[in-house]
């Protein structure tokens, strides 16, 4: 009895630890929109790198709270498509939304959900603000949708600057 006792205890635990293998458990949450992170200071090394690798900036309004904000960071990582245009043509910053009000309000930004998508040029020029329910499909993205937009903007959509 006590034999059979601990072999179902030691099948729960193998089920246990290998669900947390599965679906990605880790000891420490990873804070990708953390409020604690100055802005002023994301943009200002934004700005930089997109000056010196000609890249427009994706600035994602959001919160680690919000599944959605989390499916798209995923899709920003796993879809081959969608990954190699981020790479290639932005850099991207996570804002919490909650508590940068101020920069929203200085980009335009009209949020009322997130993730929200604002993309800017180098010098901070604002391009475009976007809801992103238009590219949602059922539990996830519309991946044509999404890369669609994420081309239309990039660097290589943008004429050349004038000198």
């Amino acid at each position: 009895m006590i034999l059979t006792q601990h072999k179902v205890l030691l099948a729960g635990i193998v089920v246990v630890c290998a669900t947390a293998q599965l679906t990605g458990c880790r000891r420490k949450k990873e804070t990708l929109y953390d409020p604690t992170r100055v802005v002023a200071e994301q943009m200002e090394t934004a700005y930089k790198e997109a000056e010196q690798t000609n890249k427009s900036i994706l600035v994602v309004f959001g919160g680690d709270w919000c599944s959605w904000c989390m499916r798209l960071h995923e899709v920003f990582l796993t879809d081959p498509a969608v990954s190699a245009t981020i790479n290639r043509q932005y850099v991207v910053v996570y804002v919490d939304s909650d508590s940068n009000v101020g920069f929203a309000r200085h980009c335009k930004a009209q949020i009322e959900s997130v993730p929200y998508l604002t993309i800017l040029d180098s010098s901070g020029q604002v391009l475009v603000n976007q809801r992103t329910e238009p590219f949602e499909s059922g539990r996830t993205y519309n991946m044509g949708k999404l890369q669609a937009f994420l081309d239309s903007y990039g660097p290589a959509a943008a004429p050349p600057k004038s000198e």
